[in-house]
C-alpha cells in the first residue's frame, strides 16, 4: 500500500493511460484485472492509474529481486 500511495500519483504525472470498461469494476468486493501488456511498463501503469491497491501474481523468482519484490 506504501508503494502505491508514494509512487501512482508521480506516475501519474508522467504517464496519461485511458481505460475502456472501468465503469465495470465494482467499487467494492474482490475482482481480477487481466491484462495482455506488451511491455513491462504497462503492469506499473495499470497499478498506479486505477485508485485501489492491486495485488499481484507472478513467479516467486520476481519476489525475491530486492525492488521490484518490494513493488510488487
Amino acid at each position: 500500500m506504501r508503494a502505491h500511495k508514494l509512487l501512482a500519483p508521480l506516475i501519474r504525472f508522467f504517464q496519461r493511460v485511458k481505460f475502456v470498461g472501468i465503469e465495470n469494476i465494482p467499487p467494492y468486493g474482490k475482482y481480477m484485472i487481466c491484462a495482455n501488456h506488451i511491455a513491462a511498463k504497462d503492469v506499473v501503469l495499470i497499478a498506479a492509474s486505477y485508485p485501489r491497491q492491486i495485488r499481484f501474481v507472478a513467479k516467486k523468482e520476481l519476489f525475491a529481486i530486492p525492488v521490484l519484490g518490494w513493488l510488487i
